[in-house]
């Protein structure tokens, strides 16, 4: 059974993950273990580095420390894996975001569309109601609205507004978005997934 890495843990570990690079290493590593994991199974309680040094044979000598996860990550067991993984796409879009490189490069063109100045203006307005950790949470639903729902359809009508379609994914999902969501702006497209995720990325910090 997965569940989620404690926050404290989490907020150690992002803070040694200082460049785009050093996230993508880390989640190269956990696609393997995913792969591992999903053919033969594990302890669910079973550290992660001691999985990495055990069964798969990591080691900072064959591999380099760099791309392996930090001390800070001795809090992670296989139990959190999906999690973790998750957490780490989120900031490596996060950091691409920031850096003004595209966060999403996996997604039709046709979703990339800006939200404008006015768009950001409002999405900038809205956010200002609300604190960083509501924000943080948006966010990571967003994250997961792109990547499982906008990339994984083939057909999909881009001018259906963004909070309409996470709305309606949130509740066949189980959700449980902040209320605050039901205020973020009408205007803005599905289209404009990418953009409005990169303008809320800003707002976060």
């Amino acid at each position: 059974m997965q569940t989620e890495l404690n926050e404290m843990t989490w907020r150690a570990i992002r803070e040694d993950l200082r460049s785009v690079e050093a996230v993508n290493d880390v989640l190269l590593v956990l696609d393997v273990v995913i792969g591992f994991l999903s053919s033969a199974g594990g302890d669910p309680e079973q550290k992660l580095s001691s999985y990495l040094q055990d069964v798969l044979k990591y080691s900072q000598t064959t591999h380099g420390a760099d791309h392996l996860p930090g001390k800070r990550a001795e809090g992670v067991c296989l139990k959190h894996i999906l999690n973790f993984w998750t957490l780490l796409s989120i900031e490596k879009a996060r950091k691409l975001s920031l850096n003004k490189q595209i966060p999403f490069s996996f997604l039709k063109e046709e979703f990339h569309e800006d939200v404008g100045e006015v768009g950001r203006t409002k999405i900038k307005k809205w956010c200002k109601e609300m604190s960083v950790n509501k924000i943080s949470k948006i966010l990571t639903y967003l994250h997961e609205f792109i990547i499982f729902f906008v990339q994984g359809r083939d057909v999909i009508e881009k001018n259906y507004g963004l909070k309409e379609c996470i709305l309606i994914h949130a509740e066949n999902e189980d959700w449980n978005l902040p209320e605050d969501f039901n205020q973020f702006p009408e205007e803005i497209l599905l289209s404009q997934c990418a953009s409005a995720w990169a303008v809320l990325a800003e707002q976060e910090h």
